[in-house]
């Protein structure tokens, strides 16, 4: 029975870690898209300024938005432990929440 422990322990730890980095990934992956975005709606938003007054547009603001709800979610994952080592060997680092 104690031969059989710990080969069970290791599987558990590698599913575990498998699970936490697809974790970390899909929040990463989410924040970069939402940056890209957020960018993209910002330009738009540039471009147009001189003949409108100032104002915030509603697609930039959803786009702040999101980015900062996922940016949110992997800078937690990366505090977090067992994903701080991971995202530390990863090179992760963690993100500007964008404020106005």
């Amino acid at each position: 029975m104690e031969i059989l422990l710990l080969p069970m322990l290791v599987f558990v730890f590698v599913v575990t870690v498998i699970i936490l980095y697809n974790r970390l990934s899909n929040y990463k992956n989410k924040a970069d898209k939402s940056w890209q975005t957020y960018q993209a709606q910002l330009k738009k938003q540039q471009k147009f300024q001189d003949t409108t007054p100032l104002s915030i547009d509603p697609e930039l603001e959803t786009a702040r938005l999101n980015y900062n709800k996922y940016a949110t979610g992997y800078n937690r994952i990366i505090q977090k432990f067992p994903t701080s080592f991971m995202a530390a060997m990863a090179g992760y680092k963690e993100r500007e929440i964008i404020e106005l």
